[in-house]
Protein backbone atom coordinates (compact mmCIF):
# COMPACT_ATOMS: atom_id res chain seq x y z
CA UNK A 1 0.00 0.00 0.00
CA UNK A 2 2.90 2.60 1.10
CA UNK A 3 4.37 1.97 -2.15
CA UNK A 4 1.63 2.45 -3.98
CA UNK A 5 0.91 5.57 -2.14
CA UNK A 6 4.50 6.58 -2.72
CA UNK A 7 4.19 6.27 -6.48
CA UNK A 8 0.81 8.20 -6.32
CA UNK A 9 2.27 10.97 -4.64
CA UNK A 10 5.23 11.23 -7.25
CA UNK A 11 2.56 11.34 -9.95
CA UNK A 12 0.84 14.06 -8.18
CA UNK A 13 3.80 16.05 -8.03
CA UNK A 14 4.76 15.67 -10.95
CA UNK A 15 1.42 16.81 -12.44
CA UNK A 16 1.73 19.87 -10.17
CA UNK A 17 5.20 21.01 -11.40
CA UNK A 18 4.06 20.68 -15.14
CA UNK A 19 0.83 23.08 -14.26
CA UNK A 20 3.02 25.50 -12.28
CA UNK A 21 5.30 25.49 -15.11
CA UNK A 22 2.76 26.04 -17.98
CA UNK A 23 1.25 28.86 -15.82
CA UNK A 24 4.80 30.58 -15.24
CA UNK A 25 4.82 30.17 -18.79
CA UNK A 26 1.27 31.81 -19.83
CA UNK A 27 2.48 34.68 -17.03
CA UNK A 28 5.59 35.37 -18.98
CA UNK A 29 3.71 35.62 -22.03
CA UNK A 30 1.44 38.06 -20.64
CA UNK A 31 4.91 40.02 -19.20
CA UNK A 32 6.46 40.29 -21.53
CA UNK A 33 4.12 40.53 -25.00
CA UNK A 34 6.11 37.43 -26.28
CA UNK A 35 5.91 33.78 -27.45
CA UNK A 36 9.21 33.02 -27.46
CA UNK A 37 11.50 34.26 -24.11
CA UNK A 38 14.05 31.71 -24.40
CA UNK A 39 16.04 28.81 -25.89
CA UNK A 40 13.64 25.77 -24.62
CA UNK A 41 10.64 27.76 -25.59
CA UNK A 42 11.17 27.38 -29.40
CA UNK A 43 14.66 26.92 -29.95
CA UNK A 44 13.57 27.24 -34.12
CA UNK A 45 11.43 30.23 -33.74
CA UNK A 46 14.34 31.93 -31.14
CA UNK A 47 16.89 31.51 -33.80
CA UNK A 48 14.35 33.16 -36.13
CA UNK A 49 13.98 35.79 -33.80
CA UNK A 50 17.75 36.40 -33.38
CA UNK A 51 18.35 36.46 -37.16
CA UNK A 52 15.80 39.29 -37.69
CA UNK A 53 16.84 41.37 -34.38
CA UNK A 54 20.41 41.33 -36.75
CA UNK A 55 18.12 42.47 -39.54
CA UNK A 56 16.82 44.91 -37.56
CA UNK A 57 20.13 46.02 -36.94
CA UNK A 58 20.59 46.67 -40.74
CA UNK A 59 17.48 48.37 -41.68
CA UNK A 60 18.59 51.00 -38.72
CA UNK A 61 21.62 50.97 -39.59
CA UNK A 62 20.60 51.88 -44.08
CA UNK A 63 17.60 54.55 -42.39
CA UNK A 64 20.46 56.36 -40.46
CA UNK A 65 23.03 56.63 -43.36
CA UNK A 66 19.81 57.66 -45.72
CA UNK A 67 19.01 60.29 -43.34
CA UNK A 68 22.68 61.13 -43.56
CA UNK A 69 22.82 61.25 -47.45
CA UNK A 70 19.56 63.50 -47.70
CA UNK A 71 21.02 65.59 -45.75
CA UNK A 72 24.39 65.77 -47.11
CA UNK A 73 22.96 66.14 -51.10
CA UNK A 74 20.40 68.63 -49.91
CA UNK A 75 23.23 71.01 -48.69
CA UNK A 76 24.85 70.38 -52.10
CA UNK A 77 21.78 71.52 -53.31
CA UNK A 78 21.62 74.34 -51.60
CA UNK A 79 25.46 75.47 -52.14
CA UNK A 80 25.43 74.34 -56.16
CA UNK A 81 21.66 77.02 -56.59
CA UNK A 82 23.72 79.03 -54.77
CA UNK A 83 26.63 78.85 -57.34
CA UNK A 84 23.93 79.56 -59.83
CA UNK A 85 22.67 82.38 -57.92
CA UNK A 86 26.00 84.16 -58.10
CA UNK A 87 26.74 83.47 -62.04
CA UNK A 88 23.69 84.47 -62.83
CA UNK A 89 24.03 88.34 -60.78
CA UNK A 90 27.19 88.65 -62.57
CA UNK A 91 25.98 87.77 -66.44
CA UNK A 92 22.93 90.23 -65.46
CA UNK A 93 25.91 92.74 -64.97
CA UNK A 94 28.23 91.78 -67.49
CA UNK A 95 24.75 92.07 -69.88
CA UNK A 96 24.08 95.65 -68.68
CA UNK A 97 27.71 97.13 -68.95
CA UNK A 98 27.97 95.82 -72.29
CA UNK A 99 26.90 98.94 -73.99
CA UNK A 100 30.21 101.26 -74.19
CA UNK A 101 30.20 103.64 -71.25
CA UNK A 102 32.72 106.04 -69.37
CA UNK A 103 35.34 103.23 -69.39
CA UNK A 104 36.49 103.66 -65.79
CA UNK A 105 33.46 103.66 -63.80
CA UNK A 106 32.43 100.23 -66.11
CA UNK A 107 35.78 98.91 -65.25
CA UNK A 108 35.94 99.31 -62.25
CA UNK A 109 32.33 98.27 -61.09
CA UNK A 110 32.97 94.99 -63.24
CA UNK A 111 36.31 94.68 -61.32
CA UNK A 112 34.43 94.91 -58.03
CA UNK A 113 31.29 92.59 -59.48
CA UNK A 114 34.62 89.67 -60.89
CA UNK A 115 36.00 89.76 -57.18
CA UNK A 116 32.80 89.48 -54.93
CA UNK A 117 31.89 86.48 -57.26
CA UNK A 118 35.25 84.82 -57.24
CA UNK A 119 35.46 85.45 -53.53
CA UNK A 120 31.75 84.04 -52.78
CA UNK A 121 32.52 81.03 -55.07
CA UNK A 122 35.58 80.21 -53.79
CA UNK A 123 33.47 80.25 -50.42
CA UNK A 124 30.95 77.91 -51.65
CA UNK A 125 33.86 75.72 -52.92
CA UNK A 126 35.87 75.11 -49.63
CA UNK A 127 31.75 74.73 -47.90
CA UNK A 128 32.31 72.00 -45.21
CA UNK A 129 30.05 69.38 -43.38
CA UNK A 130 30.80 68.21 -40.03
CA UNK A 131 34.47 68.98 -40.22
CA UNK A 132 34.61 67.72 -44.14
CA UNK A 133 34.78 69.43 -47.32
CA UNK A 134 32.33 68.46 -48.97
CA UNK A 135 34.03 69.12 -53.14
CA UNK A 136 37.48 67.52 -52.14
CA UNK A 137 36.07 63.81 -53.43
CA UNK A 138 37.93 61.78 -50.71
CA UNK A 139 40.56 64.39 -49.51
CA UNK A 140 38.09 65.96 -47.10
CA UNK A 141 40.48 67.56 -45.19
CA UNK A 142 41.93 69.65 -47.53
CA UNK A 143 40.26 72.35 -48.95
CA UNK A 144 38.61 72.01 -52.60
CA UNK A 145 40.16 74.80 -54.41
CA UNK A 146 42.80 77.87 -54.32
CA UNK A 147 41.76 81.70 -55.55
CA UNK A 148 43.80 80.80 -59.18
CA UNK A 149 42.12 77.66 -59.53
CA UNK A 150 43.91 74.96 -58.44
CA UNK A 151 41.92 71.63 -57.45
CA UNK A 152 43.46 70.16 -54.38
CA UNK A 153 41.03 67.25 -54.06
CA UNK A 154 40.82 64.29 -55.68
CA UNK A 155 38.40 62.24 -58.39
CA UNK A 156 37.17 59.65 -56.28
CA UNK A 157 32.81 59.64 -55.37
CA UNK A 158 32.79 57.21 -52.12
CA UNK A 159 29.87 55.45 -52.02
CA UNK A 160 27.94 53.32 -49.30
CA UNK A 161 25.25 50.44 -48.83
CA UNK A 162 21.88 52.35 -48.64
CA UNK A 163 19.84 48.85 -48.87
CA UNK A 164 21.02 45.40 -49.13
CA UNK A 165 23.28 44.95 -51.92
CA UNK A 166 22.90 48.59 -53.18
CA UNK A 167 24.73 51.35 -53.07
CA UNK A 168 24.58 54.97 -53.35
CA UNK A 169 26.89 58.12 -53.86
CA UNK A 170 28.24 59.48 -50.50
CA UNK A 171 29.80 62.68 -52.19
CA UNK A 172 29.97 64.90 -54.77
CA UNK A 173 33.23 66.52 -55.80
CA UNK A 174 33.92 70.19 -57.13
CA UNK A 175 35.74 69.38 -60.35
CA UNK A 176 32.50 69.77 -62.57
CA UNK A 177 30.64 72.39 -61.18
CA UNK A 178 34.02 75.00 -60.74
CA UNK A 179 36.53 73.01 -62.93
CA UNK A 180 34.30 71.73 -65.40
CA UNK A 181 35.37 68.09 -65.74
CA UNK A 182 33.56 65.86 -68.00
CA UNK A 183 31.71 68.65 -69.46
CA UNK A 184 31.62 69.81 -72.58
CA UNK A 185 33.20 72.73 -73.68
CA UNK A 186 33.64 73.02 -69.48
CA UNK A 187 36.08 75.72 -67.64
CA UNK A 188 37.81 76.11 -64.23
CA UNK A 189 35.54 79.08 -63.25
CA UNK A 190 38.23 80.28 -61.41
CA UNK A 191 40.78 80.34 -63.41
CA UNK A 192 38.55 81.98 -66.18
CA UNK A 193 37.19 84.71 -63.51
CA UNK A 194 41.27 85.95 -63.22
CA UNK A 195 41.56 86.16 -66.84
CA UNK A 196 38.21 87.71 -66.85
CA UNK A 197 39.60 90.20 -64.78
CA UNK A 198 43.34 90.77 -66.60
CA UNK A 199 40.99 91.26 -70.00
CA UNK A 200 39.44 94.17 -67.96
CA UNK A 201 42.72 95.87 -67.41
CA UNK A 202 44.61 95.35 -70.94
CA UNK A 203 41.03 96.19 -73.07
CA UNK A 204 38.00 98.25 -72.81
CA UNK A 205 35.45 97.14 -70.60
CA UNK A 206 32.93 96.95 -73.17
CA UNK A 207 34.88 94.43 -75.13
CA UNK A 208 36.39 92.19 -72.10
CA UNK A 209 32.74 91.91 -71.06
CA UNK A 210 31.86 90.91 -74.65
CA UNK A 211 34.72 88.47 -74.73
CA UNK A 212 33.39 86.75 -72.11
CA UNK A 213 29.87 86.29 -72.31
CA UNK A 214 30.33 82.85 -73.37
CA UNK A 215 32.17 81.53 -70.40
CA UNK A 216 29.31 83.09 -67.87
CA UNK A 217 27.18 81.04 -69.87
CA UNK A 218 29.47 77.80 -69.26
CA UNK A 219 29.89 78.33 -66.32
CA UNK A 220 25.70 78.27 -65.70
CA UNK A 221 25.70 75.54 -67.65
CA UNK A 222 27.83 73.60 -65.40
CA UNK A 223 25.58 74.96 -61.94
CA UNK A 224 22.46 73.62 -63.89
CA UNK A 225 24.59 70.06 -64.56
CA UNK A 226 25.36 69.50 -61.41
CA UNK A 227 22.15 70.35 -60.12
CA UNK A 228 20.37 67.92 -62.12
CA UNK A 229 23.11 65.45 -60.76
CA UNK A 230 21.96 66.02 -57.40
CA UNK A 231 18.51 65.92 -58.20
CA UNK A 232 18.28 62.48 -59.92
CA UNK A 233 20.47 61.54 -56.40
CA UNK A 234 17.67 62.64 -53.68
CA UNK A 235 15.35 60.75 -56.23
CA UNK A 236 16.30 57.94 -56.12
CA UNK A 237 17.11 58.30 -52.23
CA UNK A 238 13.51 59.18 -52.02
CA UNK A 239 12.61 55.74 -53.26
CA UNK A 240 14.94 53.69 -51.45
CA UNK A 241 13.54 55.19 -48.12
CA UNK A 242 9.85 54.08 -49.38
CA UNK A 243 11.74 50.78 -50.03
CA UNK A 244 12.79 50.73 -47.00
CA UNK A 245 10.12 51.47 -45.46
CA UNK A 246 8.67 48.54 -46.70
CA UNK A 247 11.29 45.91 -45.82
CA UNK A 248 10.87 47.55 -41.96
CA UNK A 249 6.83 46.86 -41.72
CA UNK A 250 7.84 43.28 -43.52
CA UNK A 251 9.97 42.33 -40.79
CA UNK A 252 7.91 43.56 -38.19
CA UNK A 253 5.08 41.21 -39.59
CA UNK A 254 7.26 38.30 -39.48
CA UNK A 255 8.47 38.86 -36.33
CA UNK A 256 4.47 39.29 -34.96
CA UNK A 257 3.66 36.00 -36.92
CA UNK A 258 6.25 34.12 -34.67
CA UNK A 259 7.27 36.17 -31.63
CA UNK A 260 5.03 38.42 -30.06
CA UNK A 261 1.92 37.20 -28.31
CA UNK A 262 -1.85 37.92 -28.81
CA UNK A 263 -2.45 39.91 -25.27
CA UNK A 264 -6.26 38.46 -25.21
CA UNK A 265 -5.03 35.05 -25.79
CA UNK A 266 -1.86 34.99 -23.76
CA UNK A 267 -4.57 36.34 -20.57
CA UNK A 268 -6.89 33.66 -21.28
CA UNK A 269 -4.13 31.40 -21.34
CA UNK A 270 -3.16 32.36 -17.92
CA UNK A 271 -6.73 32.34 -16.42
CA UNK A 272 -6.78 28.91 -17.99
CA UNK A 273 -3.50 27.58 -16.30
CA UNK A 274 -4.20 29.32 -13.27
CA UNK A 275 -7.58 27.87 -13.08
CA UNK A 276 -5.84 24.38 -13.83
CA UNK A 277 -3.18 24.71 -11.22
CA UNK A 278 -6.02 25.55 -8.45
CA UNK A 279 -7.84 22.51 -9.45
CA UNK A 280 -5.03 20.55 -9.52
CA UNK A 281 -3.97 21.22 -6.08
CA UNK A 282 -7.81 20.91 -4.83
CA UNK A 283 -8.35 17.50 -6.00
CA UNK A 284 -4.97 16.36 -5.16
CA UNK A 285 -4.90 17.77 -2.10
CA UNK A 286 -8.33 15.47 -1.38
CA UNK A 287 -5.91 12.13 -2.64
CA UNK A 288 -3.30 13.12 -0.78
CA UNK A 289 -5.36 12.61 2.89
CA UNK A 290 -6.29 9.26 2.73
CA UNK A 291 -2.99 8.40 1.17
CA UNK A 292 -1.16 9.74 4.09
CA UNK A 293 -3.40 8.13 6.84
CA UNK A 294 -2.56 4.76 5.40
CA UNK A 295 1.09 5.38 5.46
CA UNK A 296 0.38 6.64 9.01
CA UNK A 297 -0.93 3.10 10.01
Amino acid sequence: MRVVDSNRYALISSQFQENRKRLEEAATAVNTGKLVNKLSDDPIALQRSIRNQREEADLTQYSSTLNRLDNRYKTYETKITEAYDVLSQLKSTMVALANPRPSEDVRQQMTVEIQQAREHLLALANAQEEGQYIFSGARTDVQAYLADGTYQGDSNELSVDILPSIKAELNLTGEALFGGAGIPGGINVFAWLNDFENDLASQSPSAAVADNLDQVDQAIEQAIHEETTVGVRLSRLEISKDTLSRLEVNLADKRQNFEDADYVTAITEFNAQQYALEASLQVNSQLLQPSLLNFLR
